[in-house]
C-alpha cells in the first residue's frame, strides 16, 4: 500500500470519526418526537342516588370503545433504557348499562357518556435483540388521569309489580388523580423514522382506559 494511499485512509477515517462525533453531540440522549392515532376503551362505574341523596341500586359500569390519540416526546441515551413524556386522549365514549328487575327489586336503565385524558411520564425498556431496526420494548410509569363523566339513568319496577316511579337526578363528576400506567409494543426503524405499535393502559379504580395505538416517532440523524 502506498504512502499516498494509506495518508487518504487515514484522512477518510478522521472525517468519518469527525461525523459521528458531530451526530453524537448534536443529539446525546437520543431525542424523538411523534404522535399516534388507534382504538381506546373507556371505562366508568356510576353510582346514582335518588332525591334524599340514598345510592340506588348498585353501581353500574359504562364501557365503550372510542377513536384515541396521543403525543410524544422521548429519549433514549442507551439501547436498553429511555424515558417518555405523553400526552394521551382516549376519546369521548357514549354507553348503556343496566341492572335488570326481579320479582322483588326495581331495575336500572342508564346511559352515560365519558371523556378521560391524562399526560403521563414513562421509564421505557427495550429488549436486546440482535436487530438494529427492530425494537421490542415495555414501559411503566404514572399518569395524571383526568376524567369526567355524565349520565342520566330510568327506574324500572320489580317484574310484575306496579310501583311509583323513583326520581333520579343525572349523574355529573369530573375527577383529576395520580394512577399507575404501563404499556407494551414493537417498532420499526427506518432512518430517522419508526413505525410503532403500542398497547397503553392506566390502572383506575373507578375503570382503567387503555389505547391500542400505530404510532410515527422521528429522532434527529
Amino acid at each position: 500500500m502506498t504512502h499516498t494511499r494509506r495518508a487518504g485512509y487515514a484522512v477518510l477515517g478522521i472525517l468519518m470519526g469527525a461525523a459521528c462525533g458531530s451526530a453524537y453531540a448534536a443529539d446525546p440522549l437520543g431525542f424523538y418526537v411523534g404522535a399516534g392515532i388507534g382504538h381506546s376503551q373507556v371505562r366508568n362505574d356510576v353510582q346514582f342516588v335518588g332525591a334524599s341523596g340514598a345510592p340506588i341500586l348498585g353501581p353500574l359500569g359504562l364501557s365503550e370503545g372510542a377513536t384515541g390519540w396521543k403525543a410524544i416526546l422521548g429519549i433514549r441515551p442507551l439501547s436498553i433504557i429511555g424515558a417518555e413524556a405523553e400526552y394521551l386522549d382516549f376519546g369521548s365514549a357514549s354507553g348503556s348499562a343496566s341492572i335488570p328487575a326481579t320479582v322483588t327489586t326495581g331495575g336500572l336503565n342508564a346511559t352515560g357518556d365519558s371523556h378521560p385524558k391524562a399526560p403521563a411520564i414513562f421509564a421505557m425498556g427495550y429488549l436486546p435483540i440482535p436487530l438494529p431496526y427492530l425494537d421490542i420494548f415495555a414501559k411503566a410509569g404514572v399518569a395524571e388521569l383526568k376524567s369526567s363523566v355524565n349520565a342520566s339513568a330510568q327506574a324500572t319496577c320489580p317484574i310484575g309489580l306496579p310501583c311509583i316511579p323513583i326520581l333520579i337526578p343525572p349523574y355529573s363528576a369530573g375527577s383529576s388523580s395520580t394512577r399507575f400506567a404501563y404499556g407494551a409494543g414493537l417498532q420499526v426503524k427506518l432512518a430517522s423514522l419508526a413505525v410503532r405499535a403500542e398497547y397503553q393502559r392506566i390502572h383506575s379504580s373507578s375503570g382503567d382506559p387503555d389505547l391500542l395505538s400505530l404510532a410515527l416517532t422521528w429522532s434527529p440523524l
